[in-house]
């Protein structure tokens, strides 16, 4: 059984939302790694495609080594269209944002922002902040346990060897 990760939970937990929520609306769900300026480089994914990107995390310490922090993550969201102006992209982000409202750990959304020069591809950035508390470096989750040793029984064999 693997620890606990937050990080990599919030990511699971979002993948699992789009596969039951947006299955069919979202084609590719990955951690982003600059794929729409690097496409041609990148493992092949097919569009509709959702990135998720961790930003900058602020951590505050609180009791017992636990830490409190603040979470920007960022959907990219690329939609690959032929048309002059295709307006269907905004029905996703609207979805997107509507499942990420209903997970109910938090999640507030606090940007939108358009991503712009990507060819065929229309590119736009969602971003979230959740505020969290990582409890990994707790010291009561991390107790060692200790033996008090109070007599220790020594005891010696000489042994001889009849031949030497």
């Amino acid at each position: 059984m693997s620890t606990p990760n937050l990080k990599r939970d919030v990511y699971l937990t979002i993948n699992q939302q789009i596969e039951e929520d947006l299955v069919g609306d979202v084609k590719t769900f990955r951690l982003f790694n600059n794929q729409f300026d690097r496409e041609n480089v990148e493992n092949a994914f097919l569009y509709p495609a959702v990135f998720c990107q961790y930003e900058n995390i602020d951590y505050v310490s609180t009791t017992n080594g636990s830490q409190q922090g603040d979470l920007m993550l960022t959907l990219h969201v690329g939609f690959h269209s032929l048309k002059t102006e295709d307006l269907e992209i905004f029905a996703l982000l609207d979805k997107l944002f509507l499942m990420m409202t209903d997970l109910n750990c938090g999640f507030t959304r606090v940007r939108e922002l358009q991503d712009i020069d990507h060819d065929n591809v229309q590119v736009w950035q969602q971003s979230y902040k959740l505020v969290m508390r990582d409890d990994t470096g707790n010291i009561h989750n991390r107790r060692k346990t200790t033996t008090n040793v109070t007599e220790i029984d020594i005891v010696k064999e000489l042994q001889i060897d009849p031949l030497s």
